[in-house]
C-alpha cells in the first residue's frame, strides 16, 4: 500500500531523510536493523515480528521474506494477519525460558 500524508514528529521519532547507506540503527529500534536493510531497502515483501521487554529491551526476533509466496502476500494485503505464516510461540518461548534462567539467578 501507498502512504498519504505529512510526516510529523511524534514523541517516538522526528522524521528525517537518509542515504541508505546512512540509516542510524544504532538510534532506532534494535530490530530495525534486521528486516529493513534486509527486505525493505530491496523492495521485498517480509512479514516477521520483534518481542521487546516492558524496558524496550529486544528479546528476539522473526523476520522471512514472502517475495514467491502468493498466498502469504494476499493475506497481507487483505489484512488476514492471523493467517500469517508466522511462529509467535516461537519468539515468546525463547525468551520465557531467557527470562525464567535470568529470573532464577537473581532469586539465587
Amino acid at each position: 500500500t501507498k502512504w498519504n500524508g505529512k510526516p510529523s514528529e511524534s514523541d517516538e521519532m522526528r522524521p528525517e531523510w537518509f542515504k541508505f547507506k546512512d540509516i542510524p540503527y544504532d538510534k532506532m529500534w534494535k530490530d530495525d536493523i534486521y528486516w529493513m536493510p534486509e527486505y525493505l531497502l530491496k523492495n521485498e515483501k517480509f512479514i516477521g515480528a520483534a518481542y521487546f521487554d516492558k524496558d524496550n529491551k529486544m528479546l528476539n526476533y522473526q523476520f522471512k521474506s514472502i517475495n514467491s509466496d502468493k498466498e502469504q502476500i494476499q493475506y497481507l494485503l487483505n489484512d488476514e494477519f492471523d493467517k500469517l505464516d508466522i511462529d509467535y510461540s516461537v519468539l515468546i518461548e525463547s525468551t520465557k525460558n531467557g527470562d525464567d534462567k535470568e529470573n532464577e539467578s537473581k532469586n539465587d
